[in-house]
């Protein structure tokens, strides 16, 4: 039997010789629609807080109305700190000299114990979306995420399903930010 397809094989290539080698290539698998972040503080970012702003609104991710007041609370310190557990989806981050990806999923439970899951957070709310500016502090990259009221991610490809999940967390991160400027 073998010795029959290797003969099928030979009178195909000779036959039709670009056909054959097309079926024997391998297929080019499918564009991952996210990129699944395991090794933090590899390309640590390194370019000015204004290109990175630039950067993360780019394509009209970021409206010029809700940047502002982003930057603002950056420049004013008016972030919080928070952490950043398994499986949170980032909308872009910027990491290096200025790359940028789509879609990152932070897999924590992956990461070296030593390194830290803490994360600045700064927010700004326009009508039915939510805007967070991050800065995980293992890397100081930059990064967005684009939230429904509920707290769910509605600017990633392959995160606008429901993630009851993702909502708990959102939600919890809500009642301690609202617990805090009770308190001031």
């Amino acid at each position: 039997m073998r010795r029959r397809e290797l003969l099928l094989s030979l009178t195909a290539l000779v036959a039709c010789p670009s056909l054959a080698l097309a079926a024997q290539r391998p297929r080019r698998k499918e564009a991952a629609k996210h990129f699944d972040w395991t090794h933090p503080g590899v390309r640590p970012y390194t370019g000015s807080d204004e290109q990175a702003f630039a950067s993360l609104a780019s394509g009209g991710l970021i409206p010029p109305h809700v940047l502002a007041p982003l930057q603002d609370a950056v420049r004013n310190n008016a972030g919080y700190q928070d952490t950043i557990p398994d499986g949170y989806r980032f909308t872009r981050m910027l990491f290096g000299s200025g790359s940028r990806v789509n879609n990152v999923v932070a897999h924590t439970a992956q990461w070296p114990a030593e390194a830290t899951r803490a994360i600045v957070r700064y927010e700004y709310r326009l009508h039915e979306k939510v805007y967070v500016l991050l800065r995980p502090s293992v890397c100081g990259n930059w990064a967005l995420r684009i939230l429904n009221i509920q707290g769910v991610c509605i600017a990633c490809v392959d995160c606008a399903q429901d993630d009851r999940e993702e909502i708990k967390r959102e939600q919890a991160a809500l009642q301690r930010r609202r617990g805090r400027k009770k308190r001031h």
